[in-house]
């Protein structure tokens, strides 16, 4: 049998608490969106612009300006079956401190020093580390997003928006893995591949939908 990583978080919520997350992007399947809709009770919805910084570490770390305005870094430390476990480690306002800078120094990787001014804003901060002859790709994303809520579980359904194309894409995160992998199994989302937006931006583009031919299983990977 398979042997899976449980990350379980401990002690009280906080901001860098983990979880575990599964994201796919099903196309025109309106299925999976059904399955949402039809199950889950609306919690909220918003439409915001995020600035994703996309640099040489590739997969594993998602470096955003969340709503243009606030840095937040994410790093995945593990898996648990097909879920992913991701923390985030830092969600600040502008202006930064030094040490966020090396926090978005490690995690976006191919960085020399970044100056200081680049502290003082968004708009400060790409023009120093993105664009032309620099390491780190600057991707506006523009998302309108329909949160659900269940419990411990949240899943999203976002349409996704770069460069005049849209994308849907269905994400769902939860601190507790075993009610993870269920919503995940009942909503049918392992017909799809666990892709997260920085692996996704990471290709260039955002993906034509690529269904898989495995189910999702959710018993074996805690038994």
């Amino acid at each position: 049998m398979a042997r899976f990583l449980i990350v379980a978080p401990s002690g009280p919520s906080t901001a860098g608490q983990g979880r575990y997350e599964y994201r796919c992007w099903p196309g025109a399947d309106t299925s999976v969106l059904g399955a949402v809709q039809d199950g889950w009770p609306l919690e909220t919805c918003e439409i915001r612009t995020d600035v994703h910084l996309v640099g040489a570490a590739g997969a594993g770390s998602n470096v955003k300006l969340r709503g243009g305005t606030r840095l937040e870094v994410k790093v995945m430390e593990g898996r648990c079956g097909p879920l992913e476990y991701w923390r985030m480690p830092l969600s600040v306002p502008f202006p930064l401190d030094r040490q966020a800078l090396r926090v978005l120094r490690a995690r976006l990787g191919g960085l020399g020093p970044i100056d200081d001014d680049a502290r003082t804003s968004p708009a400060a901060l790409i023009s120093a580390i993105a664009g032309a002859g620099r390491p780190v790709r600057a991707v506006s994303l523009r998302k309108a997003r329909l949160l659900f809520r269940r419990g411990s579980c949240r899943v999203e359904i976002t349409s996704a928006r770069i460069d005049g194309h849209r994308r849907l894409t269905v994400g769902l995160e939860d601190p507790d893995p075993r009610s993870a992998m269920t919503a995940a199994h009942d909503l049918g989302l392992g017909r799809y591949p666990n892709r997260d937006y920085a692996s996704v931006l990471g290709m260039g583009a955002l993906p034509q939908p690529t269904p898989t031919d495995r189910p999702l299983h959710s018993r074996g990977a805690f038994s």
